[in-house]
């Protein structure tokens, strides 16, 4: 390596290291023009193509420098995160394991692998390797937080608790640990000591939003105007509805709501004061408050939650989609269909629970064969996939919520996937059952008990990805329902 290679190649590190990524990767690529040869140039270029989640490029350059350096462990690693993000999570498997093979004891490869593990439904398997790699090296605190999550993952909550609780207390408050360990708690119940830690999600995976308002502290501030931002699903909005009458009296508010416009009629059912913003809207207020952030500052604990039905469809409304219902199905239960989680344009690993929290369509075929059963679509576009059940679909008139409201107000019963309409159908008293995956939902509990509404019945996965007995045992239950 001549003088001015040796020196470009550290300053292209030191650029990559402070995270000037677009300089480093265009140093990198003069220093290959000069030497093609240098495989740990190419594999530094591909890391930082990956970070800037150029992937295209970056496979293109793992690839080249497996054909120059066949040995490099890095480049194998490395390589595999890429096919992980790009959902080849078969292919990430095996270059890991070809990485562990020659030696047993990379940690890198194992961590990476837990997770490869649990986007292949192999669940108990992934926390096997996530306790390897702490093992190996238990000063590091990311592993600590991986193997918090993948015990989580895996249903085994008081380990996962007991694990990020002593990393915490040994590293400090670090966001990934606080986060992961609020979600655990929320399954344990444990809502009084999750909602401190559900506060690093800004800091751990979510972006936070309105940060130049000063944030609303429920200790000083006691009137004026909020922002009150949501932050999070849609299913997760409707649900935090049921706390804001509380938030809003307590405090003496006068809230501004930032939220999509399809939330903003039954926000207006609860709220009728309160001024109604779309997101990128401006309004002159004192504070902000993400909305997932409202349970924190009541300090909610979890036996206050009764459950009461807090939303109802506009009389008016639900006699127009009565008639369209009866006009479908004049007899017989009539029950709504969601089985997707809504549409994602997302792939591969970022599209993961979308995936997992889904139904195949073709497993829809076991509803087939209830009688006396009409099924009603409650998510728009179904019209554009093959299905092999009769499914009614009427949502060509649905706008908003509000007219989701309505048609489910004219149905017998809810059918759904952990998504926004099991939120809506519970909140509005319906009976709902909720399909859902191994996992579960932290808000639902460790046991499925959910406690913010009545009259929801889960139905988990026995086994990751396993949804035919999961529709076996919804057919029973509505089959018992009376006609």
């Amino acid at each position: 390596m001549n003088h001015q290679h040796e020196q470009w190649f550290q300053q292209a590190n030191q650029l990559q290291a402070a995270g000037r990524l677009a300089e480093a990767a265009s140093l990198w690529q003069r220093l290959l023009q000069l030497a093609p040869g240098d495989w740990q140039a190419r594999l530094n270029l591909a890391n930082v193509w990956q970070a800037q989640a150029q992937y295209e490029p970056a496979l293109e350059a793992y690839l080249l420098v497996l054909q120059q350096a066949p040995h490099s462990l890095s480049a194998k690693c490395n390589l595999a995160q890429l096919l992980k993000t790009l959902g080849e999570y078969a292919v990430a498997a095996q270059l890991l394991q070809e990485v562990l093979a020659q030696d047993a004891q990379h940690i890198d490869a194992l961590s990476a692998l837990s997770l490869v593990c649990l986007y292949l439904c192999q669940n108990d398997l992934g926390v096997d390797f996530a306790r390897q790699a702490y093992a190996l090296a238990p000063e590091r605190p990311a592993l600590a937080a991986n193997l918090g999550l993948l015990l989580t993952q895996a249903r085994q909550y008081e380990e996962a608790e007991s694990v990020l609780s002593a990393a915490i207390a040994r590293f400090g408050a670090l966001p990934d640990l606080c986060w992961n360990r609020a979600i655990v708690r929320l399954y344990l119940g444990q809502y009084e000591a999750a909602w401190p830690d559900y506060e690093a999600r800004f800091a751990s995976v979510l972006p936070a939003r309105h940060t130049a308002l000063v944030r609303f502290d429920p200790l000083r501030h006691h009137g004026g105007r909020v922002l009150l931002w949501a932050e999070q699903g849609l299913g997760d909005s409707i649900m935090m509805m049921q706390l804001l009458p509380a938030l809003q009296q307590r405090f003496a508010l006068q809230l501004c709501i930032e939220a999509p416009a399809s939330l903003h009629a039954l926000f207006a059912q609860l709220l009728p004061s309160a001024v109604l913003l779309q997101p990128g809207e401006q309004a002159e207020v004192d504070a902000q408050l993400p909305m997932m952030s409202v349970p924190a500052v009541l300090a909610l604990p979890r036996h206050a939650l009764a459950g009461t039905p807090y939303l109802a469809a506009a009389a008016d409304s639900v006699a127009s989609w009565q008639q369209k219902v009866t006009a479908c199905a004049a007899q017989g239960r009539r029950i709504g269909l969601v089985w997707s989680s809504g549409v994602w344009s997302a792939a591969g690993a970022a599209n993961y629970n979308h995936a997992r929290k889904s139904i195949p369509a073709a497993e829809l075929a076991a509803l087939a064969n209830v009688p006396g059963v009409s099924l009603f679509a409650l998510q728009p576009g179904c019209d554009s996939q093959p299905l092999p059940v009769p499914v009614i679909d009427l949502t060509a008139g649905i706008q908003s919520f509000a007219d989701t409201a309505a048609l489910m107000a004219a149905l017998d019963g809810v059918v759904t996937v952990d998504t926004a309409a099991a939120h809506l159908a519970a909140a509005m008293g319906k009976p709902v059952w909720v399909l859902m995956r191994y996992e579960g939902a932290p808000f639902f509990g460790a046991d499925d008990s959910m406690p913010w509404y009545r009259g929801v019945t889960v139905i988990r996965q026995p086994q990751p990805g396993e949804w035919g007995a999961v529709l076996a045992e919804c057919i029973d239950m509505i089959k018992s329902l009376p006609t």
